[in-house]
């Protein structure tokens, strides 16, 4: 059977999913420090990988900012997903 790497920080996308998560590892730890310590350093992966742009990400965002679109309706939803995703 072949497996697969499987990193927890790469779904842990908001601060509630966060929060469940190290509230059920608390749960299942019984006392386990070493564990919780883990558990951690995957919320902090996770949120240093949500401030982590690509290349090609910030070099759209510097474009935007110097030569914004004009504020149709497909820009304002796209803004409000990003904020949505940030949050």
């Amino acid at each position: 059977m072949k497996t697969s790497h499987y990193d927890v920080a790469d779904h842990l996308r908001t601060s509630d999913e966060m929060e469940i998560y190290l509230e059920a590892c608390i749960e299942v730890a019984e006392g386990d420090s070493a564990f919780i310590e883990k558990v951690r350093m995957d919320i902090a992966r996770a949120q240093d990988k949500q401030l982590i742009l690509t290349r090609r990400e910030s070099m759209r965002l510097l474009e935007l900012i110097e030569n914004p679109p004009p504020r149709n309706d497909k820009f304002l939803q796209a803004m409000s997903r990003y904020h949505r995703r940030k949050s």
